[in-house]
């Protein structure tokens, strides 16, 4: 398991994240030579509803082959519970879609857990 340390910057000014750890535990569940690693946060964008309204990013990973390029296997992100009116977003880089995350598998009272197999998505909620 990988701990990938998240960004507060643009959550810090929220009062109901003030107790969220944007840091994510990230483990491969294919066998194979891979590697998680940091990417730059990118800024805030339109939620797809548009209307003003705006995810917020707070951490950014891939997930390539040791020493290669971004590979699309699937992996498990664990990470502490969001308030409970707060929705979990993934962006697809390579095609700039935004998707919400909306199956979770509890670990335990605090954390929560759910399965992608992309290779580079920032995470990040709204409101």
């Amino acid at each position: 398991m990988t701990k990938i340390t998240g960004n507060r910057k643009h959550i810090a000014s929220i009062a109901k994240y003030d107790r969220f750890n944007p840091d994510l535990d990230i483990e491969v569940k294919v066998p194979g030579n891979y590697e998680v690693y940091s990417k730059a946060l990118p800024e805030p964008m339109e939620h797809p509803t548009g209307g003003g309204k705006t995810i917020k990013w707070f951490n950014s990973f891939g997930v390539r082959i040791k020493g290669g390029n971004d590979a699309n296997v699937e992996y498990t992100v664990t990470l502490d519970k969001l308030p409970s009116d707060t929705k979990l977003y993934y962006l697809d880089q390579n095609k700039k879609d935004i998707h919400k995350i909306t199956e979770f598998e509890q670990v335990d009272n605090n954390r929560v857990r759910f399965t992608l197999a992309i290779g580079d998505p920032p995470t990040g909620v709204y409101p």
